[in-house]
């Protein structure tokens, strides 16, 4: 190989490397007339592929020309679209006939329309005989609290008109497809931008849609314009909305693409939703003369709990479970009744879930007095957080009674 020959040149005596030299050029000569012919080859390929390529479109126009062509006429079919939406009836224009032909430059008539069929183009306008898009919204959740969805019923009720017992195709959903725009107004009125909704979406038909840099949503409903049920959910999951009043403005309207709507008025329908940051402050602490208790008793249970959060209407609530002793190493707890335990009445709200207050403020002090005898155990106490009767969150603490 050339290689070769180059590393024997490197250790050759003077007599042989004139020799090797020669082998040497005659090798590398050799290799680029190799290189020559494979280039030759490969656009010799490439011509072939290209001739290749020309006979088969030939042959395709030939056999698209045969189903174009009948001998030498051909016919095709254009579809011509008269546009009224622009113009200013103020009244039904009925039986009105439209003249179509082909002109040369001259202005002479080469084809027009038979008379038969003349006579069938006629056409009819109807004022104030529109369809109507009647959208129905209704929430499923209000109050909306932060982390959860709030799923919006959507059902599109949409009327057509008649006339003399004919129905009115209105051209103007005609092959449209539906689609809905959602903003967010704030209590001040204005559209919440898309910086502050980060972290929420909505989702319709398993696809997410996200509100675009101005608070703006667009989501495509259906492919056609008719009676449809959807729903629109919107989901909080990750959201950081303040607390407050919020309107959920939904635009309904009818367009190519179902996305952005060119032109027409959508229908508008208004959702006031209160939204709540479930953002909250919970700490229990129990005092040190109640975290163990004896089972023949003379002590209180004495616990404060700290509490901060936004809600409107909050409630602090209490229930306890005991350990199981069933096995040796059980770590489950059962539910028991905190009243079989206090020696004073207590307000029950859900089953052996108790009243603490309705009124917390930052740091409330309980003092409880318990029964002489308890059964001894482990126990957890388990203090949550209301807003009316939907449960924010929970803290747990624990108690033994020896």
């Amino acid at each position: 190989t050339i290689s070769e020959l180059k590393a024997k040149i490197k250790t050759a005596n003077e007599t042989t490397i004139p020799k090797l030299n020669e082998e040497l050029a005659n090798a590398e000569n050799a290799l680029k007339e190799a290189g020559r012919e494979v280039t030759k080859a490969d656009d010799a390929k490439k011509e072939a592929d290209k001739a290749a390529r020309e006979a088969d479109k030939k042959q395709k126009d030939a056999a698209k020309n045969l189903e174009y062509y009948d001998g030498t006429n051909s016919s095709e079919e254009f579809i011509f679209i008269v546009d009224f939406g622009d113009t200013s009836i103020s009244q039904n224009e009925l039986n009105h006939t439209l003249l179509l032909e082909i002109r040369d430059a001259n202005e002479e008539s080469i084809i027009t329309v038979l008379g038969i069929q003349h006579s069938q183009m006629t056409y009819n306008l109807y004022y104030g005989l529109d369809a109507q898009i009647d959208p129905t919204v209704t929430p499923s959740a209000n109050p909306l609290y932060i982390g959860y969805t709030d799923i919006f019923t959507t059902t599109i009720n949409y009327r057509t008109s008649a006339l003399n017992g004919a129905d009115i195709i209105d051209t103007q959903y005609f092959d449209n497809k539906l689609g809905a725009q959602i903003y967010i107004l704030n209590s001040d009125n204005n559209v919440v931008s898309g910086t502050d909704l980060t972290g929420t979406y909505f989702t319709v038909d398993n696809v997410r849609y996200y509100p675009d840099i101005s608070g703006y949503t667009h989501i495509k409903l259906s492919d056609k314009v008719g009676n449809i049920q959807k729903w629109i959910i919107f989901n909080t999951e990750n959201s950081s909305l303040a607390t407050g009043s919020y309107t959920f403005v939904i635009e309904f309207f009818a367009s190519p693409d179902g996305i952005y709507y060119s032109r027409g008025n959508p229908v508008t329908r208004n959702i006031p939703i209160n939204i709540i940051s479930t953002t909250y402050g919970l700490r229990p602490t129990i005092s040190d003369d109640s975290t163990i208790l004896r089972s023949v008793n003379d002590k209180d249970l004495e616990f404060t709990v700290d509490y901060t959060s936004r809600l409107n209407n909050p409630s602090l609530r209490i229930a306890m479970y005991r350990r199981r002793y069933d096995q040796v190493y059980d770590t489950n707890y059962d539910l028991v009744d905190f009243q079989d335990f206090i020696d004073m009445e207590l307000v029950e709200t859900n089953h052996y879930e108790y009243v603490l207050t309705d009124s917390p403020n930052a740091t409330n002090s309980f003092d409880l007095p318990m029964v002489e005898n308890l059964t001894t155990g482990t126990y957890r106490l388990v203090f949550r957080l209301y807003d009316n009767n939907t449960k924010i969150g929970e803290i747990v603490r624990y108690i033994i009674v020896k």
